[in-house]
């Protein structure tokens, strides 16, 4: 084991932990891309040479990057832990049962670790376009860098 002391830490060894989210941000082609795989999958035809298939394929290809087109990605980034808990009792539910307001707390965690919002006005903004469930795949993410624990393997009795 290696002595140590925090001091001898460069600045640049420090860095706060990321992660990306991908979200089609055009639910119209996301719609019409799973009604089309839908399709093809019940289509259940083993001839390749099916023109009916091969339209359907073709068309599933044509949205699939569409989709892929509409896609962006966002960067979440851990704002640290002191930050962290500033914003959970910055936004304290006046419930007991919860951990925080979410109708306060998503916008403002959104706006400090998620790299493509400037405020938390913007996030509210967005969450008026955006599914549930993209939203709660950008909270898990800003979840996970705030509060998830170190996960990198490191190999032990050398």
């Amino acid at each position: 084991m290696t002595d140590w002391s925090w001091s001898d830490l460069q600045p640049d060894e420090v860095k706060p932990r990321t992660e990306t989210v991908d979200l089609c941000l055009d639910g119209t082609i996301q719609k019409r891309l799973e009604d089309a795989e839908k399709q093809l999958r019940r289509s259940g035809s083993d001839d390749a040479l099916d023109s009916g298939s091969s339209q359907l394929q073709d068309e599933v290809d044509r949205l699939r990057e569409q989709a892929q087109a509409s896609t962006r990605t966002f960067t979440v980034r851990s704002c640290g832990h002191r930050r962290w808990r500033e914003l959970l009792t910055e936004h304290r539910s006046d419930d007991p049962n919860e951990r925080y307001d979410a109708e306060t707390f998503l916008p403002a965690a959104f706006a400090e670790c998620v790299d493509q919002f400037d405020s938390a006005e913007q996030v509210v903004k967005a969450q008026d376009m955006l599914t549930t469930g993209q939203v709660a795949k950008l909270f898990t993410a800003v979840r996970r860098v705030n509060e998830g624990d170190d996960e990198v393997p490191l190999p032990r009795g050398r």
